[in-house]
């Protein structure tokens, strides 16, 4: 099985511009992407991309223009609205929203106000709607599977921006950091200018894996900052490519602590669970504060089906949260067989390595069957199996 996924290559830094325009030089249609923003009621607007070099690296640079230069300012619950009452897909939709939750806790984080008291200045604008609108549609537009990301270069210096004389990183930006434990890095040099904006560092910690990758690369684009510094390439590289999966699994794990759910209600949710299509689920025993004895539910999810499993967590327990890990699982070759035994049909498992049959594993309810209807031992069932099946498969 093969994925097409992206590495984002942060040379430069990160903002929503940026991202939009390596997908356009990765080979993005414009006219495909503003046909799906345009799905999003907002005033007249336009794209304007062009070829600009970067210090000795040609870059896409794309900028939106407000057309009627309205100059109107949103709050988040106008971003949240806007973007509920748009034709893009609901995928689409819940990854946009997520962004802009990021960016809502960070800034009422970084300006210590409630977010129904916080002014927006220059990220409650229809950029701000457009440039993370535009790179979740462009990753779905290109087919991309997944993202990674390299670090996040962190710039030392002083900027001036609406909230006056500051930090060159972004106090919004910083609360990201924190918030989502981004790996950083400094450079050699002190660049007095922001590097990452709140939308890019909300944008990348949102859809972005930072771990290491190897994959097959085909191609590397590279989107443009506005400035243009000497001393850097004020790009972002996107790299893409193909990772190549044989027995291995992309899988997350969900884990729980409930001490005040009933066992009865614990086992109905294990069922829904696996009805769900989780891989695995188990109960462990542990204790809580005070000591309180409590059980950990633990569940083994694909991550298309995180939002209804959690969903299932949610409604059938007492729980108020959920942790959540990413994990690797490498899987055996494995083959499921009737076999035609003295006792009757059963269904086998054959688990096999490079191609050799390791060993062999009854299906239980196959057993269990022939285990009532022959009146025999369930033990002396399954031993009758595989030993018919070591003699007909081996």
């Amino acid at each position: 099985m093969r994925k097409k996924i992206a590495f984002l290559e942060l040379i430069g830094g990160v903002s929503g511009d940026m991202l939009i325009g390596a997908l356009i030089d990765a080979g993005l249609s414009k006219k495909d992407l503003i046909n799906e923003l345009k799905l999003i009621d907002l005033p007249a607007w336009n794209m304007v991309s062009k070829i600009v070099n970067r210090c000795a690296i040609k870059a896409t640079h794309i900028n939106f223009v407000d057309e009627k230069n309205t100059q109107k300012k949103y709050a988040w619950a106008d971003f949240t609205n806007i973007i509920n009452d748009s034709r893009l897909p609901d995928k689409d939709k819940q990854k946009i929203k997520d962004i802009f939750d990021i960016l809502m806790v960070a800034e009422s984080n970084a300006h210590r106000v409630d977010s129904n008291d916080l002014h927006l200045h220059e990220l409650g604008t229809i950029d701000t709607i457009l440039d993370v609108s535009g790179f979740v549609v462009g990753l779905r537009l290109l087919g991309i599977n997944e993202l990674y990301c390299s670090s996040l270069p962190i710039s030392v210096g002083v900027i001036r921006n609406s909230h006056g004389v500051m930090t060159s990183n972004s106090l919004a930006t910083i609360e990201i950091y924190k918030a989502y434990n981004l790996p950083g890095r400094f450079g050699n040099n002190e660049f007095h200018k922001e590097m990452v904006t709140p939308t890019g560092a909300a944008i990348v910690s949102s859809l972005c894996n930072f771990k290491r990758v190897e994959f097959d690369i085909s191609s590397i684009s590279y989107g443009a900052g506005t400035s243009n510094p000497k001393n850097y390439p004020n790009v972002l590289g996107f790299w893409t490519g193909e990772k190549f999966y044989k027995n291995q699994e992309d899988l997350l794990l969900l884990e729980t602590n409930i001490d005040d759910t009933t066992g009865e209600v614990l086992g109905y949710t294990m069922e829904k669970l696996f009805q769900s299509n989780a891989i695995d689920v188990w109960f462990t025993p542990i204790q809580m504060k005070k000591n309180r004895p409590a059980t950990q539910l633990s569940v083994i999810v694909n991550s298309s089906d995180l939002d209804e499993i959690s969903r299932i967590i949610f409604v059938e327990t007492s729980t108020l949260g959920i942790r959540i890990k990413r994990i690797d699982r490498i899987k055996a070759d494995r083959e499921i067989h009737e076999i035609n035994t003295n006792l009757g049909n059963a269904k086998v498992k054959i688990k096999k390595i490079n191609g050799k049959v390791i060993n062999f594993s009854p299906e239980y309810e196959s057993c269990k069957i022939i285990a009532k209807q022959k009146n025999i031992p369930l033990n002396d069932v399954i031993s009758i199996v595989i030993q018919e099946s070591k003699n007909k498969l081996s």
